[in-house]
């Protein structure tokens, strides 16, 4: 049961960030896992590393408005 939280907070973690900065990663797994490929972290610490080392390479409004 611990398991089953533990993947739930990571996964409730991902869904209550910032949605102009990953907001692609997000539909990236939704659309990985229609595949039968599950790749949405499942520990809390592995969600908080995948988006803090995520690099937004399609860009957003926001970066392309401010020039990042």
């Amino acid at each position: 049961m611990e398991k089953i939280d533990e993947e739930l907070h990571a996964i409730i973690f991902m869904y209550k960030t910032d949605k102009s900065k990953y907001e692609r990663i997000i539909k990236e797994n939704e659309n990985d896992v229609l595949e039968g490929k599950d790749r949405f972290p499942k520990m809390f610490a592995d969600a908080f590393w995948v988006l803090g080392g995520w690099k937004n390479k399609y860009g957003n409004e926001l970066d392309i408005r401010f020039g990042r």
